[in-house]
């Protein structure tokens, strides 16, 4: 999503910008002080993951003490994840008492995004087995994980993608892709968030009524050659968007530089599929960014993005109250998180949208 030139969001990120500065001035003390484990993918002392984002050139060594716990913390959460989704990958029966023991935390909460048959959204540990026994439910084709740290102590990005994701009963299949960010501590999941692409494609695969609808199949992105430092690009692009480049009278000069012709904004949501849908090229951006999200009044934004879960890629959070500029009703607490991709050139050439809460930003309509 791409805020408006009224909305002004650099102005009011205030601490989150300098809470996560992208330049130590010693990152070698950081990440080197003591050996951590063996990389995993998306670790964080891999070049393609950056997770600290900021306009400082240097900081003060208290705060880069601080950096370096972070990242001890963070590399152990990538081991124990990278354990899970190795056995989970492997075949093995991770529903198992004894694996859910071994992972979880005995006070873990897991949030679900709405929009299941099921309209219980808040998990625990007790839950876990039934949760992941209901993978079980589905034949899986094609499936591609992928994770990174996040931007806090012990947090975790995973994204997934299936091809094909088919009922076992009600024979009804469909792609399906989402993201789960995870806490860990002491070597155990603390708190989950699952936030499918699109809460309703699951629920239509696992009705068994006649006619239910599956959503219309997932936008194609376009292909591209990857950029090879998509941070820097987002972090310059982002600084545009904060001064409203992309929604001055010259806006257009900002479409030509920074998005390609061909670009693909997937916003889609069963939540209000009239306004949250697919957005295509130049003036389906300019529709996105100007028509839709420059009539929302938004305030306590905060930004944050990590690296390293596709080529070219950064996934971004946003998370920001907001007032309808026409209905007038309002909405706090919004959280979106959007995979962008970047070609060699530095221009976006898709944007998918993962919608923590569509129904609360739905709202305001």
């Amino acid at each position: 999503m791409e805020p408006s030139e009224d909305q002004s969001p650099a102005k009011r990120l205030g601490d989150a910008r300098d809470t996560a500065p992208s330049r130590l001035s010693n990152p070698r003390r950081c990440l080197i002080a003591s050996r951590p484990p063996a990389p995993l993918r998306g670790e964080p002392n891999s070049p393609s993951v950056k997770r600290f984002k900021g306009t400082s050139e240097s900081i003060s060594d208290a705060f880069e003490i601080s950096a370096y716990a972070r990242s001890l913390v963070n590399a152990a959460a990538s081991e124990r994840c990278g354990a899970l989704v190795k056995a989970f990958t492997a075949g093995q029966q991770v529903h198992q008492p004894d694996v859910v023991e071994a992972f979880f935390a005995e006070d873990l909460v897991v949030e679900v995004t709405a929009g299941f048959t099921d309209p219980k959204t808040s998990y625990g540990r007790s839950d876990v087995n039934e949760c992941l026994a209901f993978l079980s439910a589905f034949d899986l084709e094609g499936v591609a994980l992928a994770f990174v740290p996040g931007v806090k102590a012990g947090e975790i990005w995973l994204t997934w993608s299936t091809r094909k994701a088919t009922h076992k009963l009600t024979r009804r299949s469909s792609p399906d892709a989402g993201l789960i960010i995870s806490t860990w501590e002491d070597r155990k999941c603390k708190a989950m968030k699952i936030v499918p692409a699109d809460p309703s494609t699951l629920e239509a695969l696992c009705s068994s009524a006649e006619g239910a609808q599956l959503p219309a199949a997932p936008a194609l992105n376009p292909p591209f050659e990857p950029h090879p430092n998509p941070m820097a690009v987002w972090e310059k692009v982002w600084s545009g968007w904060s001064v409203g480049a992309f929604s001055r009278p010259t806006k257009h000069q900002a479409f030509e530089k920074h998005w390609a012709p061909n670009l693909c904004l997937d916003a889609a949501s069963a939540a209000l599929p009239n306004v949250f849908k697919v957005y295509t090229g130049h003036a389906g951006g300019d529709e996105w960014t100007n028509g839709v999200v420059g009539r929302w009044d938004t305030s306590r934004v905060s930004v944050s993005a990590v690296g390293g879960l596709k080529p070219g890629c950064v996934m971004q959070r946003l998370s920001f109250d907001c007032q309808h500029k026409d209905t007038r009703k309002a909405a706090s607490g919004v959280e979106v998180y959007v995979l962008l991709a970047y070609d060699t050139d530095g221009k976006l050439v898709y944007g998918k949208h993962y919608f923590a809460n569509p129904e609360v930003l739905a709202s305001i309509y």
